[in-house]
């Protein structure tokens, strides 16, 4: 029932559990359910690499997270922090 499970079972498809259940401290960048809708789910090697660059290498909560800041996901891409807030 998480609005999150379609995202769960794909990192789990992806062979990606260990990530998800282990001691290792990471972050999960998680579509809600609604971002799948009409869309295909089969598990291709290019499905993999995306879910690998929706996994950081790092435990981060939103409020820790600055302007600018640069996270590496297990993937190896970079990816660049913007912060808006009001």
């Amino acid at each position: 029932g998480s609005v999150v499970a379609t995202a769960s079972k794909l990192f789990k498809d992806a062979g990606l559990s260990d990530h998800l259940t282990g001691s290792e401290a990471v972050t999960l960048l998680a579509p809600l359910n609604d971002a799948f809708k009409d869309k295909s789910l089969a598990m291709t090697p290019d499905m993999k690499k995306l879910l690998r660059n929706h996994i950081l290498k790092e435990k981060f909560s939103s409020k820790s997270l600055y302007h600018g800041q640069e996270l590496e996901t297990l993937g190896g891409l970079k990816l660049r922090v913007f912060v808006f807030r009001n």
